[in-house]
């Protein structure tokens, strides 16, 4: 399964990905790509009520959109990637991988499977290009303050472009998120903090 973070106004983004790697007619193993998304958020509440209806018909159109209830916004996609975990845990359990990626990356599917294939992938694993000891950024897009993270370097985690994981590790992360505090950076989150609350997770980088 391959859920892909995008944002409500990006159609062209989710179609360019229907039209390339994520049709399935391109595909020898059977793959699902699933785009998640919340409540679009726009100045009027005109706006906001037409991009809903354009995304609604999207949906029925494709059937491919989980949109989920919270504002769309960057310091959300926190809420995004926990509820695709839960989601998938709930959905697709029989999947062998579960694959997050943005809908501004272009991935190469066929070297994706070969490397899949081609490797030993145990339980508890995320397989991704992994971040040692990086430190905190205090400025910029990615600020964040000491009160919300004290410390200067963040454990191992996931750059958030794209990762995967194993089938089994989808519900033990939604599961233990209950008991990590809330932190808005969400690969930090979902890729660094739960696992190392779980302690039982290896980060392979790809």
């Amino acid at each position: 399964i391959v859920y892909v973070h995008t944002a409500p106004d990006n159609y062209k983004k989710r179609l360019l990905i229907r039209e390339t790697w994520g049709n399935s007619i391109y595909h020898i193993h059977p793959i699902k790509v699933l785009f998640f998304i919340g409540l679009p958020k726009s100045p009027n509440e005109n706006a906001t009520i037409n991009m809903q209806s354009a995304i609604d018909l999207e949906s029925d159109t494709y059937g491919d959109i989980i949109q989920e209830d919270y504002t769309d916004d960057y310091h959300n996609l926190t809420y995004k990637g926990v509820g695709a975990m839960k989601w998938v845990s709930e959905h697709c359990s029989h999947a062998r991988f579960i694959i997050k990626i943005d809908d501004d990356v272009m991935m190469n599917i066929f070297l994706l499977f070969h490397y899949l294939d081609s490797r030993n992938i145990t339980s508890s694993t995320i397989v991704c290009f992994v971040w040692d000891s990086m430190p905190v950024m205090r400025e910029s897009k990615w600020k964040v303050e000491v009160e919300d993270y004290p410390d200067d370097l963040y454990p191992r985690y996931c750059s958030g472009s794209a990762f995967i994981v194993t089938s089994d590790l989808a519900q033990k992360l939604y599961n233990t998120s209950h008991y990590v505090p809330f932190f808005w950076v969400d690969d930090v989150y979902l890729t660094g903090f739960i696992p190392k609350k779980l302690a039982n997770v290896t980060h392979v980088s790809i």
